[in-house]
């Protein structure tokens, strides 16, 4: 026989059972869970839009033209320094060409002795890369010489650069290599019969104009004929 006021043990487990089942449900009403939700997913951010861009802060490059000059100045009958004649048009890469010296800095006059490779000029213009200067001859002129080549303002720099001419836009000379400061001068003895326009161009050579002074020492223009 049973003892009385004792359950079976199955009864008992039974119970016990729902009593945890009960309390579960009470702590999770109690804590605001709803046990047959399942959690939201976590949002998937949109596009992302990019600020625009923000105008560098560095000053530009220091460039210098000149005022145009009229094309009804013509050079005379003779053998004229480029130095001595009006300029039509200039663009230089650092401060202004230079008449008979070196390109210095960026103000006119600051610069020095024009010298390539050790040896001095007394006339030629001064630039920097990159740089033109273009000349009105009026087809009157046969003959454009020069030595140039990277000025010795620049020795101990890494410089280089490269000359060319062109007639009326047509490409008429170049420098044969790469000029670097030491290298010795380039001899130019240019055919500019019939041209208009002849244009001195400097080139930084591809790597920047850092330091790229460029001469055209004793530059010249024979006009000898074609003057009426």
């Amino acid at each position: 026989m049973r003892d009385k006021g004792f359950l079976p043990i199955p009864m008992v487990v039974i119970l016990g059972t729902i009593l945890l089942v009960i309390g579960a449900f009470l702590i999770s009403l109690k804590r605001g869970v709803d046990l047959n939700v399942s959690p939201s997913p976590t949002p998937i951010p949109g596009p992302i839009t990019l600020p625009s861009p923000v105008p560098s802060l560095l000053p530009a490059p220091k460039q210098f033209t000149s005022p145009s000059v009229s094309p009804l100045l013509l050079p005379s009958a003779g053998t004229h320094y480029l130095s001595d004649l009006a300029w039509f048009q200039i663009k230089n890469g650092w401060g202004p060409v230079e008449k008979d010296t070196s390109n210095g800095e960026t103000l006119l006059g600051d610069g020095r002795v024009l010298t390539i490779n050790g040896k001095t000029y007394k006339k030629g213009l001064g630039a920097h890369a990159p740089s033109e200067v273009l000349l009105y001859l009026g087809g009157k002129c046969q003959t454009f010489t020069a030595d140039v080549g990277v000025d010795d303002y620049s020795i101990g720099t890494q410089a280089s650069v490269i000359f060319g001419i062109l007639g009326d836009d047509r490409p008429l000379w170049n420098s044969s290599a790469i000029m670097h400061a030491g290298d010795e001068a380039q001899k130019v003895n240019l055919d500019v019969s019939g041209k208009n326009e002849i244009k001195l161009v400097v080139t930084d050579a591809g790597d920047g104009g850092t330091s790229d002074h460029a001469d055209w020492a004793d530059a010249q223009v024979f006009c000898g004929a074609n003057f009426n």
